[in-house]
């Protein structure tokens, strides 16, 4: 490629590539065997999209009350977000200090809020710097996004697994004793595009989710036994995710590793 502002690929130089290029015949037998693995690479997709699917229905259903799980007749109650955790800030510890920036504890920022369990990220900082910007949240906080352009379209959540310190962009729940935090890890999930309905622009156009409003949500929360069993049956739906997820995973593997072999001819087929 060339160029400096944009680079560009010419169709001359690109025509001066040289490939190693095995009879049609073999040609064929490479393709057939790379498109039975983008078979199995497509049908995982197909699996974890449908149990997605299943497991969004079954949120659907449990977070509503709509349908009881066995042994469980206690009516629910309707309560404010605001109720059910306390909301604490986070924060950045000077820059210019790097004495807060050497360390090991795990520093979360949006950008690690990709996963519903977060059980370390790279960033790191020192005892010193949880009382110089930033704070310390406890296993089982749920960490949200407040600011940030994904709010436009994503609200992500995610379970401390760990005790993770945290920046100004999110807020940590830490959840009052008769509530349990997964079951809230899942209601948040389940109630993203509601509060995304509640975000507004600060004055610089960054999306913002503003505190007094989404305590203010209402939650149909049921008695704590149900609430555990509740987030037992959707974790089971994640594990089986994970599951696919990694199996797609190791079948992508296999095609780069088979393509590296069969189309340089390192491997022929019989």
């Amino acid at each position: 490629m060339a160029g400096n502002a944009i680079t560009r690929l010419t169709l001359a130089k690109i025509n001066r590539l040289k490939f190693a290029v095995p009879p049609i015949a073999e040609q064929r037998a490479i393709a057939a065997a790379l498109g039975d693995l983008d078979e199995l690479i497509a049908a995982s997709g197909r699996g974890i999209a449908k149990r997605r699917d299943l497991k969004q229905a079954a949120m659907q259903q449990l977070l509503t009350g709509r349908t009881r799980l066995p042994g469980f007749a206690d009516p629910w109650a309707t309560r404010k977000l605001g109720e059910l955790a306390s909301f604490q800030s986070g924060g950045t510890p000077r820059m210019a200090d790097p004495t807060l920036w050497v360390g090991d504890v795990p520093w979360v920022s949006p950008k690690d809020m990709k996963v519903p369990r977060l059980h370390d990220v790279p960033d790191r900082v020192s005892i010193k710097a949880l009382s110089n910007g930033t704070r310390l949240a406890p296993t089982g906080a749920i960490f949200i996004v407040i600011r940030g352009m994904i709010l436009a379209h994503t609200f992500p959540v995610a379970r401390c697994e760990r005790p993770l310190a945290f920046n100004q962009d999110i807020k940590a729940l830490i959840t009052h004793i008769d509530v349990d935090s997964e079951f809230l890890l899942y209601w948040l999930t389940w109630s993203g595009p509601t509060i995304l309905e509640i975000c507004d622009e600060s004055t610089h156009g960054t999306k913002r989710l503003p505190t007094l409003p989404l305590q203010s949500l209402n939650v149909l929360l049921p008695p704590l036994a149900e609430q555990r069993a509740i987030a037992a049956v959707l974790a089971d739906f994640d594990a089986e995710l994970e599951a696919l997820e990694a199996e797609r995973a190791k079948w992508r593997l296999v095609k780069q590793g088979a393509m590296q072999e069969l189309l340089t001819g390192r491997t022929r087929l019989v």
